[in-house]
């Protein structure tokens, strides 16, 4: 396979981008404050009416964002995307986060994070194996502008990876946001013999309103995820870096990746996950003393898993009902309703509600229904907020009573306080009690059937955290720290029957920090993470993380072009070895595999331009070279390889109207 010369490519590259520099002259600065060297932060939300200048919209780089969470429970989420660095050549959502994921070579494919966090869903159907992609109410963000604003993100490579993100933002008042948001990414390039395809669509579509007397709050979310799979067929690239010396001979010739033997030529699966949330609230009196709210959540997950020829091999010879094909169809239906009160006085703030929740899960296998459940959950929520001496109190707890979530409770204690301009600090403590989600407790398919829960003990999980951040002159610092215990903590092996394993202590501990001097930037990701699970080393987790960078960056051709070239790399030790079950949608552990110690690192050249950035970026450039004494297996999760060398190039258009 004749490969392209990347030296040249580059040089061609960076040519065609400097040319395309020279249109419009638009001056842009350098915030001596800001980290990331980005244009200097101004508001959107009002706009210029002097009288000495024309009137007109104050332009900014990006429109203030607002947690919609935090926004809802009235506690200032408000951030400039500025503050930190603005990374366009990260076309991927997992691209972007801080913490190392796992997923089968390709973006869009089902991903596994590879650290631990509490959660708590109550009714949460399990198979979420899209998490970092997932867009929810929860992680959903309105903005504050002070004119529509539009972004377009768009992203291609070769072997057929294109992304596209769009995003639009308008304020019809002062008090009411509404934002769309829309992403897709379709990547086929990889693997090849059996029409691959990996797919994933998100859509969110929110609005935030405020009535003018502020009596009336109503926040409406509508978010929908869908991902699509077809699974492996054969391995598309010869490269030096598919599979480690001797797997065809001694030498560092070309050759294909050794252990990667696909069997599965004709299997796909489809993921859906929807989530509404609709909630609103009422303040009876001026004085904003007493309040009534009511919230409503409908989810739904999706899954559907097909192979038109049955492979005894993959799957094993034992199934549940005998067909030469496997067609399967599970699907998790819930709907929740919140009602309570609110009480203020004197800088207290307290809700008290009455959570109902239902959920239904049904089974199809071959256009039969052979299997349905519904479950009812009883409980109550209390939230309360309050400033005390400087200090933002937040706790949020759920308690439930009867039905299939009974005993399970939920206690979260938040307390975040500004030190001053340049600095914050924040405190965490939750606490968890959970028992086996829907997916552990009750799936049945062709291949599995665990429908038994009576002899599972909860899960329980307190953990405690601080975070504290500082900006100096030409440094942002931002350090975490958190650790906590988990008693019966949940594992699915290489049985794939979900078991609980060995309570254990945890700790962990993170470093996020970008220096600047003068034309250049040094950032680093530095994670630590040490589990004593005794069943499992690190409990199937890696014990560092890291994600570092140095760039070049300076306004060039009298301010016109603000530019940015630089490296990056990524690394993980090494941790048990992750296998994926696409029949049953889920991770499991491999003990006898040990995955990870590989670094990746990264090339990029990007450009602003008025409004647009224009990036191109060279990946996996140690790809050409194995290193010595790491990983030789090249996988991110087992007999799924690590993506070869690729170019990648993109823009971002922002507009304001």
């Amino acid at each position: 396979m004749k490969r392209l010369n990347p030296y040249k490519f580059l040089i061609f590259s960076i040519s065609i981008l400097s040319c395309s520099f020279v249109f419009g002259q638009f001056p842009l600065t350098t915030k001596i404050g800001n980290v990331s060297g980005n244009i200097s932060e101004r508001d959107t939300s009002t706009k210029d009416t002097s009288k000495s200048t024309p009137k007109k919209t104050k332009a900014k780089y990006y429109p203030l964002k607002q947690n919609s969470e935090k926004l809802w429970n009235q506690i200032d989420s408000l951030n400039f995307a500025d503050s930190t660095a603005s990374e366009y050549h990260w076309y991927t959502i997992n691209q972007r986060s801080k913490m190392p994921i796992s997923d089968l070579g390709i973006p869009s494919s089902p991903s596994k994070e590879l650290f631990l966090k509490p959660e708590f869903q109550s009714l949460n159907s399990g198979i979420s194996i899209h998490k970092s992609n997932n867009l929810t109410p929860s992680n959903f963000y309105f903005n504050k502008v002070g004119q529509p604003f539009t972004e377009f993100r768009y992203v291609q490579g070769d072997g057929l990876f294109i992304g596209l993100e769009a995003l639009h933002t308008q304020n019809f008042s002062k008090t009411w946001n509404a934002t769309i948001n829309y992403r897709t990414l379709s990547n086929e390039a990889l693997y090849s013999g059996s029409n691959q395809d990996n797919l994933s669509r998100n859509l969110g579509i929110g609005s935030n309103f405020e009535s003018q007397n502020k009596k009336y709050i109503q926040q409406i979310i509508f978010t929908w995820n869908r991902y699509k799979r077809v699974e492996n067929g054969g391995n598309n690239a010869d490269s030096l870096f598919y599979g480690p010396p001797g797997a065809q001979g001694d030498g560092f010739g070309l050759r294909k990746f050794g252990f990667y033997n696909p069997s599965l030529l004709s299997a796909k699966s489809i993921n859906n996950y929807l989530t509404h949330s609709f909630k609103h609230k009422y303040y009876f009196d001026s004085s904003y003393k007493f309040s009534l709210f009511q919230e409503f959540i409908i989810d739904r997950v999706n899954y559907y898993y097909s192979d038109l020829t049955r492979d005894s091999i993959f799957y094993g010879k034992e199934f549940n009902y005998d067909s030469l094909e496997v067609n399967d169809s599970s699907s998790w239906n819930k709907f929740s309703h919140q009602l309570g009160v609110g009480y203020n006085l004197k800088g207290i703030k307290l809700n008290l509600g009455y959570i109902y929740e239902q959920m239904t899960y049904s089974y199809v296998s071959n256009s039969l229904l052979r299997f349905e459940n519904k479950y009812i959950n009883h409980g109550i929520k209390l939230d309360i907020s309050k400033k005390i001496s400087g200090w933002q109190l937040f706790s949020k707890n759920e308690f439930y009573l009867s039905g299939f979530s009974k005993n399970n409770y939920s206690i979260n204690v938040f307390l975040d306080k500004k030190i001053d301009s340049t600095s914050k600090i924040g405190l965490t403590a939750i606490s968890n009690n959970q028992n086996w989600n829907i997916f552990q407790s009750y799936f049945k398919s062709n291949h599995f059937n665990f429908q038994d829960n009576n002899s599972r003990n909860p899960m329980k999980h307190t953990d405690f955290g601080l975070e504290y951040s500082k900006i100096f002159k030409n440094v942002q610092l931002n350090l975490t720290t958190n650790g906590g215990f988990i008693v019966n903590p949940i594992l699915i092996l290489e049985d794939l029957q979900p078991v609980n394993s060995s309570s254990f202590i945890y700790g962990k501990l993170g470093f996020d920090i970008n220096i600047k001097l003068k034309s250049f930037n040094l950032y680093t990701n530095l994670y630590f993470q040490k589990y004593n699970s005794k069943e499992i080393d690190n409990f199937g987790l890696p014990l560092f993380y890291s994600k570092f960078g140095l760039y070049y960056q300076r306004n060039m051709f009298s301010g016109s072009l603000f530019f940015k070239s630089g490296f990056e790399g990524f690394y993980t030790s090494k941790y048990q070895g992750i296998q994926f079950q696409p029949d049953l949608p889920t991770f499991s552990i491999n003990r006898q595999i040990i995955l990870g110690n590989y670094p990746i690192f990264d090339f990029f050249v990007s450009g602003q331009i008025k409004t647009v950035n224009i990036f191109l970026k060279f990946e996996h450039l140690n790809e050409w070279y194995i290193i010595p004494n790491v990983n030789e297996r090249l996988e991110d999760v087992y007999k799924y390889p690590i993506q070869p060398f690729r170019f990648r190039f993109g823009f971002v258009w922002k507009f304001w109207n």
